[in-house]
């Protein structure tokens, strides 16, 4: 494959990426007589929690909540930015506790209501069918790497998350020239499964549940910079928001969490000040 029609591809990626990843999934969380009365809630959430958080909704379908949950999945940056701007959402889930905070500076979410919900970590991935020989992350600075995938690294959790961890071991300058930065981790991800990049940077949850790729290198947690996701109900808090809270909380929520390799580290169901 020549390096400009890569390059071409990939560039046409990122604009595909920004469509493809703005996903509306519908769930509904209990029947009953009561459900036509109740609010359809809207939780924003990372890219990364496409596929579990659907999950965490359809197993708690028998709450006896009568919610109809919709998600909007982009990058933690696309998502605050739209909340800031006043855009709708119930429930916010940040990739970064960076972006609630400068929500929170707006007035959009009560501090006190934020929940530090799950941890997360990166890894490198490539191709399955690939032959590069990626060992460890000074192999990225090799010729068998010539396009490395991440998240925007100036405004996407996962991509400012990558590139710390390239820091520390002084290796961004080396491989800044490489990288192809794309809408948000699923995007990077989908980069690498297409065979668009050599390798990429990754949540391992997002390489777990891919089968284009396999994970290359298991990033050090010493490089790794503390990775949280941060949920917070968005002003103005209702019962119904809470309650969605108490679900993403919950016993059931944690077990499916932990089935997709994210680490449940919600210490509490919700504060008090949601109850």
């Amino acid at each position: 494959m020549k390096k400009n029609s890569r390059l071409e591809r990939t560039q046409a990626g990122r604009h595909i990426g920004t469509h493809c990843m703005l996903l509306l999934a519908l769930f509904t969380v209990a029947c009953g007589a009561e459900k036509a009365e109740r609010p359809t809630l809207l939780i924003s959430a990372a890219a990364s929690l496409t596929d579990v958080l659907p999950e965490v909704f359809s197993a708690l379908q028998n709450s006896e909540a009568g919610l109809q949950i919709q998600f909007n999945f982009a990058g933690s940056s696309v998502l605050a930015q739209q909340i800031r701007a006043g855009s709708p959402a119930d429930v916010f889930v940040s990739a970064d506790p960076v972006w609630m905070e400068r929500l929170v500076q707006g007035g959009r979410i009560d501090k006190s209501s934020t929940v530090d919900l799950l941890s997360n970590e990166l890894v490198v991935v490539v191709p399955v069918n690939s032959a590069a020989n990626i060992a460890s992350l000074d192999d990225l600075c090799g010729a068998g790497v010539q396009f490395l995938a991440l998240a925007d690294p100036a405004h996407v959790p996962a991509g400012r998350y990558a590139k710390a961890s390239l820091q520390r071991v002084a290796l961004w300058d080396r491989v800044k020239a490489k990288v192809v930065s794309a809408q948000d981790v699923r995007a990077a991800l989908a980069f690498v499964e297409a065979g668009e990049a050599d390798a990429g940077i990754v949540y391992a949850t997002d390489a777990k549940m891919s089968p284009g790729v396999r994970v290359a290198v298991r990033i050090p947690k010493h490089l790794q910079p503390d990775i949280r996701y941060v949920a917070a109900p968005v002003l103005p808090e209702t019962p119904e928001k809470r309650y969605t809270m108490q679900l993403l909380t919950s016993a059931t929520a944690r077990r499916i969490f932990d089935s997709r390799g994210f680490v449940f580290i919600a210490n509490r169901s919700v504060p008090e000040t949601l109850r």
